[in-house]
């Protein structure tokens, strides 16, 4: 089989999978619920019934916008990685190859979705705040939003344990399609990844002040 052939199916998979975890996620959290009693704080029982129809009608829409999100993210990254490489040394690589082992590190970020359902799942107190804010090993967890201005949430949660393990597997990866080291993988990511991580991160704080 292809690299190709294989990238699109593990782009299915992952899509399929992370849909699938939304779904299951969204149903025994019971989001709907924790939705309408948000918006009935300050909407009349009517106005809230119809917002969460409309919510309801448009959930093929969130799945849309995650795919495209996940197909873009994977490019930007790839792209970006491959680059690294490339002005490193030079190294042949080709960008599908690279899509690939992109595409193969960012299960992990499915793993901490599934832990945080299932952690939030025993916690009988949660609201509609708690789970869009809540990423489990996160700076976010320790400091909590209690005082914590809103355009510092996103980076709160960025820092967690689930994205340097992204990292390590990610400059593994690159590592063993170039025969080389974890070293080098590393590397390579510290000079490509983690810059365009921190201008994403400046881009969507510069985004959440202008908003809030």
């Amino acid at each position: 089989m292809t690299t190709n052939k294989k990238n699109v199916i593990l782009f299915i998979s992952f899509i399929a999978l992370t849909i699938t975890v939304l779904m299951i996620g969204n149903n025994i959290l019971n989001v709907d619920d924790l939705y309408y009693n948000y918006l009935i704080e300050d909407l009349t029982k009517e106005q809230a019934n119809k917002e969460l129809e409309i919510k309801k009608d448009f959930y093929w829409l969130e799945y849309l916008i995650t795919t495209i999100f996940a197909f873009f993210k994977f490019l930007m990254i790839s792209s970006v990685v491959y680059i690294g490489i490339v002005l490193n040394d030079g190294g042949k690589v080709k960008f599908k190859d690279i899509l690939n082992v992109v595409m193969k590190s960012e299960f992990i970020f499915l793993f901490a979705t599934v832990i945080k359902i299932i952690i939030l799942y025993f916690d009988k107190n949660i609201g509609l705040v708690d789970i869009q804010n809540f990423y489990p090993l996160s700076a976010i967890n320790i400091t909590g939003i209690n005082g914590v201005e809103k355009w510092l949430y996103y980076p709160l949660q960025v820092l967690n344990l689930f994205e340097l393990c992204y990292m390590l597997l990610l400059s593994y990866y690159i590592g063993k399609i170039l025969n080389k080291n974890l070293d080098y993988g590393l590397k390579v990511v510290i000079y490509s990844y983690l810059p365009s991580l921190f201008l994403w991160i400046i881009l969507a704080v510069f985004i959440s002040i202008n908003l809030y």
